[in-house]
């Protein structure tokens, strides 16, 4: 069990495979180094997402929807989705190729169109979050405040999910530099809204992007900043700040 260092993980290894029942009091001091560490990569984000349930939620101002369909073929788009795709098509034929912005009848009002185009044999997941990014990107152009990222699913892409996700938070972060001068003007979005017609495994994915951006976040931070702004004895600043004591993770330099 020396590798089963979470009293957690030892109670559910011996009740599942040995019907023991065991009561293990689980140590405060790693529950809390837990939580602690959860708000504070939380925290990186600076915005709020949400996982919905209804294209109808309220509280967004737009909607940005990302799919490798074209649109004429799209049968896995919501009606109002594709009413709204049908409709735009007919005006612009680059439609699947360069994507667009119109309008939808859904209480967000409006929808960034941003599609993968063709997929070939050479193309792979990566074109999802492509999409997705450059959609974020269109809607800060817009003007929205309050996105609600669709999905589609692509069975040849069992992650295209968890892709496109990250795909539209990359595209909503801001340089460190940019945070701490202006911090007025941060974060680019009040709250990113993701919906799914398969909403089983969504909580999930979204809490997997969540903790991957957030990690992305601080490699960004350290990697790609004004060598001035992150000279060593920053970087060792910015590390301990981003892991202070106490939430699970020793540094040391």
């Amino acid at each position: 069990f020396k590798h089963m260092y979470s009293p957690v993980v030892r109670k559910f290894y011996l009740k599942t495979f040995f019907k023991v029942n065991v009561t293990i009091a689980v140590d405060n001091l790693y529950l809390n180094n837990i939580k602690c560490l959860r708000r504070k990569m939380s925290s990186l984000l600076g915005y709020s997402v949400s996982v919905e349930s209804s294209l109808a939620a309220s509280g967004y101002d737009g909607i940005v929807y990302v799919s490798s369909n074209p649109p004429e073929l799209d049968k896995s788009a919501p009606d109002a989705i594709k009413d709204a795709l049908l409709r735009a098509i007919k005006v612009d034929a680059a439609l699947f190729s360069e994507g667009g912005v119109m309008e939808v009848n859904l209480p967000a009002g409006r929808m960034v169109y941003s599609p993968t185009g063709p997929l070939s044999d050479y193309h792979d997941v990566r074109s999802f979050g492509e999409a997705a990014k450059k959609g974020i990107l269109r809607s800060l152009k817009a003007k929205f405040q309050s996105p609600l990222l669709v999905l589609n699913q692509n069975l040849k892409f069992p992650n295209c999910d968890l892709v496109t996700i990250l795909g539209a938070l990359e595209a909503l972060y801001m340089n460190i530099q940019w945070r701490e001068d202006c911090p007025d003007k941060c974060p680019k979005v009040k709250n990113l809204g993701v919906w799914s017609q398969d909403h089983s495994k969504l909580v999930e994915t979204v809490n997997l992007a969540k903790k991957l951006e957030s990690g992305r976040i601080v490699a960004r931070d350290i990697a790609d900043c004004d060598p001035e702004r992150m000279a060593p004895p920053r970087v060792e600043e910015y590390v301990r700040q981003t892991f202070p004591p106490g939430c699970g993770i020793s540094v040391s330099v």
